[in-house]
């Protein structure tokens, strides 16, 4: 008989007088042995929200001190915690280093950002690790589209990113995906509102053949999961995607890569591409 994996989501606000270390509190109060417990701080399963402070930090160091009145989070998912300790499959590649922003290559499985569970297989954390620099989002991925992400290093950078990535215009994406049957119009525009919200995007044919489409897109919002759900509607969903359409499996993966990025930075035009090698269509 096969056992569920453990789940644990441990919430405390202190109400004793410190300093107390965060390692020996856990170990008090959770069913982990402290090897455990270490590598799930280490992964970034664990939040402190200090006293007063509205907003709650991820904890890594097993000996951080904590007092009377900070409130502590715990996360622990079996399954999750097995992934991130045996890393990704693939890392992230950098592209281009600005050292007020980076570019990077983000392989299929990895995440933009992490989760309360812990954040060792995103995006965020390895670019973290990598450069030894403060990491702010841009823009996001979904886990399995291949593509360029960008990330801003410090807040000046990241509100002007931030800016440009939520205005309609300022940035121009662009992406290749593969998808189920013969798409007939060689481009067109599918305009249909997401979340209560419009959403558009425009796609052009590149390659037909028995089975298959590869088209282009270029996305003028960014809805969650936009491409995917908008292609899904045409008839046509992206091979490989398990979420949307049926009959479009693939042991390859989702179908799906973000090509190329271009925005405007201190009245220079940044264009980015991904490699040639990474593309749907063979250049």
């Amino acid at each position: 008989m096969s056992t569920k994996p453990q789940k644990i989501t441990f919430t405390k606000t202190l109400d004793k007088e410190g300093p107390f270390e965060l390692l020996e509190f856990l170990k008090a109060n959770i069913d982990l042995s402290a090897g455990q417990i270490k590598e799930a701080l280490i992964q970034g399963s664990c939040w402190v929200k200090k006293g007063n402070s509205k907003t709650a930090l991820r904890v890594r160091r097993a000996k951080s001190v904590f007092r009377a009145g900070d409130r502590v989070e715990f996360n622990f998912d079996e399954e999750l915690f097995a992934r991130q300790k045996a890393g990704l499959a693939i890392e992230p590649e950098l592209l281009k280093d600005a050292k007020s922003w980076s570019a990077w290559l983000k392989p299929a499985g990895c995440l933009a950002q992490g989760t309360k569970f812990g954040d060792a297989l995103s995006m965020m954390r390895f670019a973290e690790k990598s450069l030894e620099r403060e990491v702010f989002l841009t823009g996001r991925l979904d886990r399995e589209t291949v593509g360029l992400m960008v990330l801003a290093h410090d807040k000046k950078m990241s509100r002007i990113l931030s800016d440009a990535w939520s205005t309609p215009g300022k940035v121009t994406k662009t992406y290749e995906a593969m998808v189920k049957g013969i798409v007939e119009d060689d481009e067109g525009v599918i305009d249909l509102p997401l979340e209560g919200k419009k959403a558009i995007t425009h796609y052009k044919v590149l390659k037909r053949a028995n089975h298959w489409t590869i088209v282009e897109l270029n996305i003028k919002t960014g809805r969650t999961h936009q491409i995917r759900k908008h292609l899904t509607s045409l008839g046509h969903p992206v091979i490989g995607d398990s979420r949307y359409g049926e009959g479009n499996k693939n042991k390859d993966g989702l179908k799906l890569v973000a090509t190329s990025l271009s925005f405007k930075l201190e009245n220079q035009v940044i264009d980015l591409k991904v490699p040639d090698d990474v593309r749907l269509i063979r250049v």
